[in-house]
C-alpha cells in the first residue's frame, strides 16, 4: 500500500488557503485517491463521483476553484472531464516507481524463502549422509546405578526428622518444614532439639478437660519458642464452670 506524501505547510500554501471548504475537501480526497490508485496525479470525473464525502452539489464549483487557483490543471490532449494535480509527482512516487519497488520486494522475499528452504534441506541431507548405513545404532553408555538422595523437605531436613519425632503435636508438617528451615537461620538443630525435649512436660499440661492447647509446630518455631525455659513457660489455664463470663 503506497503512502501519500504532503508537505506540512500544505494547508498554508497561498494557493490552498484561498480554496473554499468544499474545494479543499475535494482536493485532499483526490490526492489520496491518486496515491491509492497510482494515477500519477490524474483525476477524472468518474473518480470524483466515487470519492467519499464529496457533496455533488458543490463539485462543479469546487473544480472551478481548483482550476482557477491552478491547483488542478487541464491538458488539451485529454479533452473534458480530466484534470491533473499540480506538482503531484514532485512529492509522490510515480506508478512505475511504486510497481518497481513492489517487484524488488517480491524478489527479495522469494530469495529469502528459497535460501531458508535450501538451508533446511541441506541440514536434513547432511544428517542422512553422515550417518553410515552399516553402522550399528549407538547405545547410551551404561552408568553404574547410584541411589539419588531424595530432595523432599523431609529427607534434606538438617535434623528436622529427629525434631519432628519428638514434637508432641504433629500437625501441618509442610508448614513446620518451612518454619524449621527459617529457624535454622537463627539457631542450630541441637538447640531446637534440646528445647523441645525440655518442654515436653509443659506440652503435657496443655491438654485439659478434653481441650488441646498445644501450639502447632510452625507456630512454636515462628515464635522462637526454643528460647523459652521450662520455668518461664506460662501454664495453660482452662475455663471451669465457676469461671465468670468475660475471663
Amino acid at each position: 500500500m503506497p503512502w501519500l506524501k504532503i508537505d506540512d505547510q500544505f494547508p498554508g500554501h497561498r494557493k490552498v488557503r484561498r480554496l473554499s471548504d468544499s474545494a479543499f475537501r475535494l482536493h485532499t480526497t483526490a490526492l489520496c485517491a491518486c496515491a491509492h490508485d497510482l494515477t500519477d496525479g490524474k483525476v477524472t470525473r468518474e473518480d470524483i463521483e466515487d470519492m467519499p464525502g464529496v457533496k455533488k452539489r458543490y463539485v462543479e464549483r469546487s473544480i472551478s476553484d481548483l482550476t482557477r487557483a491552478k491547483v488542478w490543471q487541464i491538458r488539451d490532449e485529454d479533452g473534458t472531464g480530466v484534470w491533473w494535480i499540480h506538482d503531484y509527482l514532485d512529492y509522490n512516487p510515480s506508478r512505475a516507481e511504486v510497481m518497481a519497488g513492489r517487484e524488488q520486494a517480491r524478489i527479495r522475499q522469494q530469495k529469502w524463502k528459497e535460501k531458508h528452504v535450501e538451508a533446511k534441506s541441506n541440514a536434513v541431507t547432511n544428517a542422512s549422509t553422515n550417518a553410515s548405513p552399516n553402522a550399528s545404532p549407538t547405545l547410551p553408555r551404561s552408568v553404574p546405578f547410584r541411589s539419588v538422595p531424595s530432595t523432599t523437605p523431609a529427607a534434606a531436613d538438617d535434623g528436622f526428622n529427629e525434631w519432628w519425632a519428638i514434637y508432641p503435636h504433629k500437625v501441618a508438617k509442610g508448614a513446620a518444614t518451612k518454619a524449621y528451615k527459617a529457624a535454622l537461620k537463627k539457631t542450630d538443630a541441637a538447640t531446637l532439639l534440646s528445647s523441645i525435649t525440655a518442654q515436653l512436660a509443659w506440652f503435657a499440661s496443655c491438654i485439659r478437660n478434653g481441650e488441646d492447647f498445644r501450639p502447632h509446630p510452625a507456630s512454636w518455631l515462628n515464635g522462637e519458642r526454643w528460647n523459652d525455659r521450662p520455668s518461664q513457660v506460662t501454664p495453660i489455664r482452662t475455663r471451669s464452670a465457676a469461671t465468670p463470663e468475660g475471663w
